[in-house]
């Protein structure tokens, strides 16, 4: 029954239609992958590492359809606590990444 309602959640929070609905979620991931030139041959890169991962969610809230300031106020508190909160896809279950 939980993956009828719920679009994904936030740690505690879960985004619905009746909370907070988005409309996309993108995700960027980077390598870097950076360039040694050799003298007398063709340049070498060497990977360092990943770069750090973005997630973007975007949406529009409608307070008079969907959950107004309290969903948004809750969402806030949350990123000024400065905790890791997994999210978590609604659909699949799968753990998108830790923000």
């Amino acid at each position: 029954m939980f993956q009828n309602f719920a679009l994904a959640t936030l740690g505690m929070f879960v985004f619905t239609r009746q909370t907070v609905p988005f409309q996309s979620l993108d995700r960027t991931s980077n390598w870097r992958h950076p360039t040694n030139v050799i003298v007398g041959a063709m340049p070498k890169t060497q990977f360092t590492g990943k770069e750090s991962e973005t997630v973007t969610i975007s949406g529009r809230l409608i307070p008079e359809i969907t959950g107004g300031r309290f969903s948004i106020k809750a969402l806030e508190l949350m990123a000024d606590s400065g905790g890791a909160f997994p999210l978590i896809d609604g659909a699949t279950f799968e753990i998108i990444g830790f923000l």
